[in-house]
C-alpha cells in the first residue's frame, strides 16, 4: 500500500478555504500542485447594472416637462430607464450635448414642404431621418394645397399619431413650407395642438415669401402679365382633377405679408429659425442668382437657391446659415448618381433637436 503524507500546513489552509470536504493526503513522491484559488467575480462594467436593453427612441423627456440632465444621472419614465451614456452609444447625441450632458426630446415631428410628399419614388423627404429617429411622426399633407389645408392635415395627423411618450410635449422640425403650416396650426390651435407643442424649428421656411414664387406666379395687383394668366390657367386645370391647389400662391412675398399680419405669433412656444446659403446644383445656382439680383440688403441676397436668409428669419437665426442649398438641408441633391447631399444634415438635425430640448 502506498504511503500517504499530509499536505504542508500553509497549502492545506488555503485548500480548506475552497472546500468544505477534508483534504486528502498526497501520495509520497507524487508531484504536488497548488490548489486553484477562485478569483472574486468582477461586476460587469460595460453598461449600467439597471439597464436591460437600450430603447429604440432617440431621446426622452419626463412626462410633463422637458428634461436637462447631467451626464451619468438617470431618470425613469414608465418601465424604461434612460441614461446619458446610453444615448451616446447610439450616436443620438452630438458633441455639444455630450459635453453638457443634455437629454432632448423623444416626441418628434418632421413636417415637409411644398410639392414633394413625405415619401416619393422610394426616397424619404427627410433623407435618412426616419431611420435615425425611429418613433418620429412624418405627417402627410396635400403637397399642392394651401397653407390652411396643409395646416389642418398637419394638426390632424400629429394629434392622431401614437408617440413613444404620449404625455410628453412635442417638438416640430419643419422644412420650407412646412414651417408656415405649423405656424398656422399653432396660432389657430387646430385640433387643440398648441398646448402639446414644446417648440417649433423652421428650416429654410419662406416666412417672408420667395422671389422665385413671385417669378412663377406673377404679381396679383395691377396689370396681369402673361405668367400670372398662365399660372391661373394651370391652377384651374389641376383643380378640375380634384387636386388641391394654392401652395405656390401662398409662397409669394405679397401673400407672406398678409399671412404674417394675420399670424403674428404662436403663443409662448419658442421658435428657432435656420437658413442655408449655398447652391450646388446647376438649377439652384440659376435661381440663387435670380434671388441675389432681386435682393437689396445683404440678407435678402444671401439664399439657399429658393429662399433668402432674410425670409427664413421670422425670428433671429439660431445659428449661422448652413453651407448648403434648399435640398441639402434635408439631405438631397440634384447631382447624380446618388442625388445625396454632402452636407451632414443628420448631424445638423441632431443639433437642432438638442437646442430645442435645452430651450423648452
Amino acid at each position: 500500500m502506498t504511503q500517504r503524507a499530509e499536505l504542508p500546513a500553509p497549502v492545506k489552509a488555503i485548500a480548506m478555504e475552497q472546500s468544505a470536504e477534508p483534504v486528502p493526503a498526497i501520495a509520497s513522491g507524487a508531484r504536488r500542485r497548488p490548489p486553484k484559488v477562485r478569483s472574486e467575480r468582477r461586476p460587469n462594467t460595460t453598461r449600467p447594472a439597471a439597464m436591460t436593453t437600450w430603447p429604440r427612441t432617440s431621446v426622452r423627456f419626463t412626462p410633463h416637462r422637458s428634461a436637462i440632465m447631467p451626464a451619468g444621472s438617470d431618470m425613469r419614465t414608465g418601465s424604461h430607464r434612460i441614461l446619458h451614456d446610453g444615448l451616446l452609444r447610439l450616436g443620438l447625441l452630438g458633441d455639444a450635448a455630450a459635453a453638457k450632458g443634455i437629454l432632448v426630446v423623444v416626441n418628434l415631428v418632421f413636417a415637409s414642404g411644398f410639392l414633394v410628399p413625405q415619401r416619393c419614388l422610394g426616397q424619404d423627404y427627410f433623407r435618412g431621418v426616419r431611420a435615425a429617429f425611429p418613433g418620429a411622426c412624418f405627417p402627410q399633407v396635400p403637397v399642392l394645397g394651401s397653407i390652411e389645408m396643409r395646416a389642418q392635415a398637419l394638426a390632424t395627423e400629429i394629434t392622431g399619431f401614437r408617440f413613444p411618450e404620449p404625455h410628453a410635449r412635442i417638438h416640430i422640425i419643419a422644412h420650407s413650407m412646412g414651417g408656415l403650416d405649423a405656424r398656422y396650426a399653432l396660432h389657430r390651435n387646430l385640433s387643440a395642438l398648441a398646448p402639446r407643442v414644446a417648440s417649433l424649428s423652421t428650416i429654410g421656411t419662406p416666412h417672408r415669401g420667395s422671389p422665385i414664387a413671385d417669378l412663377l406666379v406673377g404679381p396679383d395687383e395691377g396689370a396681369r402679365p402673361v405668367r400670372r394668366v398662365v399660372y391661373e390657367a394651370l391652377r384651374g386645370a389641376v383643380a378640375a382633377f380634384g387636386l388641391p391647389t394654392g401652395a405656390l400662391d401662398n409662397l409669394t412675398t405679397a401673400y407672406a405679408r398678409r399671412f404674417n399680419e394675420a399670424h403674428p405669433d404662436i403663443a409662448d412656444i419658442p421658435c428657432y429659425c435656420y437658413a442655408g446659403n449655398g447652391a450646388t446644383s446647376y438649377l439652384l445656382q440659376l435661381t440663387s442668382a435670380y434671388i441675389r439680383n432681386a435682393g437689396q440688403a445683404e440678407d435678402e441676397r444671401e439664399n439657399d437657391g429658393l429662399v433668402s436668409v432674410a425670409s427664413t428669419s421670422w425670428k433671429p437665426l439660431a445659428e449661422s446659415p448652413w453651407p448648403t442649398d434648399h435640398l441639402g438641408e434635408v439631405g438631397h441633391s440634384l447631382t447624380p448618381p446618388s442625388f445625396a447631399s454632402s452636407f451632414p444634415h443628420l448631424e445638423t438635425l441632431r443639433r437642432v433637436i438638442e437646442r430645442a430640448g435645452a430651450g423648452a
